[in-house]
């Protein structure tokens, strides 16, 4: 089993300059994305297992009110008294608080029993959910435990009753660089946007 206080502390692979930082972070770059096309309806997000919390900083710099839950909590002055430690199989939120929940490269690190749960918990206290998964192995680190391609996520959250707004394998999305518009893909992984 993984120390995953360990590896999401500073010191952890998840603060290094190959894993988790704001150059190869998927989240950020989804988050990125939102904001300039998404067309977020609502304030309101929660950022669920953000690791370094990168996107959670550009949506609050983009005038979002942000919840952060995670494990690990980086010391950021921007994220004082927005981060909540806990589980996201069971939430301490109520019932549609929040307009957006945010998870990006989370569910592959946790155990499979508990990706229905999860996803409960995130249908209750959100409107819309905005997912990425990866879909392979990480080594030399082997903290993907919950490895599985993009039909089996599709079909997970339509059983769930989720409505579609986005889906995509080994995604690539438009983001505004330097005026012009560009696509930022990675080869690898799930992207599920949905309502319900």
């Amino acid at each position: 089993m993984n120390d995953y206080e360990t590896l999401y502390s500073d010191e952890g692979i998840y603060g290094t300059l190959t894993y988790g930082s704001p150059f190869v972070c998927k989240g950020l770059k989804c988050a990125v994305y939102l904001t300039q096309f998404g067309k977020l309806e609502g304030k309101k997000i929660l950022c669920v297992g953000s690791g370094n919390g990168y996107e959670a900083v550009w949506f609050i710099k983009q005038g979002y009110d942000v919840t952060v839950l995670e494990m690990y909590h980086p010391d950021l002055a921007i994220l004082k008294g927005k981060q909540v430690k806990g589980f996201a199989q069971n939430l301490p939120f109520d019932d549609q608080a929040f307009d957006l929940y945010f998870c990006c490269e989370m569910m592959e690190h946790v155990p499979e029993e508990l990706n229905i749960p999860i996803l409960k918990e995130a249908k209750r206290v959100s409107k819309e959910v905005f997912f990425t998964i990866a879909d392979r192995d990480d080594p030399p680190y082997h903290t993907h435990i919950n490895i599985h391609d993009m039909p089996y996520w599709y079909r997970l959250f339509k059983d769930l009753g989720f409505e579609f707004i986005n889906v995509q394998c080994a995604g690539k999305l438009p983001l505004v660089a330097v005026g012009t518009i560009c696509l930022c893909g990675w080869g690898d992984g799930t992207i599920i946007h949905a309502r319900h």
